[in-house]
């Protein structure tokens, strides 16, 4: 994703295509997992949260250059002195990581852009007149920010310890137990159309759409 958009809808639109890029890959692998699928869900659960994390970091950059919302409204903030994502992003780390004194950020010492309370957090810091609109889209009803990163932390750390916690959120879905973090995202309750990890994503983008509004 670009580090900035002059329109948010485009943005969004831009994360759903990388979503309907990801669900079918792993839309189809019932549990339980063979090597073949766990690579493939490890892979799609590493790029769905980075997917969000670029969404998120370039929704506060654009909403902080005061890009126009989904209806054709440009959104305004309260801080003088943003014109570049640069500023953008040293505001944001300076913010939120409070020991930061650099006058340049380099990309390993950003925040978190993946953690929601950061972006709601970025907004309120910079008087964006769609700070409501963002705690309000984040009131729907999902586990996706919340359990994917600690998913994402077991694929691409692969350990006892981020096995511990992949163990700790299968009872908090709930799926049933396993000692396989990839079973827990193929998982399907039968009452619903898709695995956890699918609807995960898709919750993603239905929040990302109702961001941009």
């Amino acid at each position: 994703m670009r580090e900035r958009y002059d329109s948010l809808a485009d943005l969004a639109r831009h994360l759903r295509v990388r979503a309907n890029r990801l669900i079918p890959l792993i839309q189809t692998s019932p549990p339980p997992v063979t090597a073949e699928s766990d690579r493939t869900v490890a892979y799609v659960t590493i790029e769905a949260l980075n997917a969000w994390a670029s969404f998120s970091r370039a929704f506060y950059v654009s909403s902080a250059l005061r890009a126009y919302n989904a209806k054709g409204t440009r959104i305004t903030i309260t801080t003088a002195g943003l014109k570049t994502p640069d500023d953008a992003v040293l505001l944001a780390t300076k913010r939120l990581k409070s020991y930061f004194k650099g006058a340049r950020v380099a990309r390993r010492e950003e925040p978190a852009w993946h953690d929601v309370n950061n972006l709601i957090t970025l907004l309120q810091h910079v008087g964006a007149s769609n700070a409501g609109v963002a705690v309000t889209a984040f009131g729907y009803s999902t586990k996706a920010f919340i359990c994917l990163p600690a998913l994402r932390n077991f694929f691409a750390h692969r350990n006892e310890d981020t096995c511990a916690r992949c163990a700790a959120i299968a009872a908090t879905i709930p799926v049933p137990p396993s000692r396989r973090p990839a079973d827990i995202l193929l998982y399907r309750d039968l009452a619903k159309p898709m695995n956890v990890l699918s609807e995960w994503i898709t919750d993603m983008t239905y929040v990302a759409d109702q961001l941009v509004q």
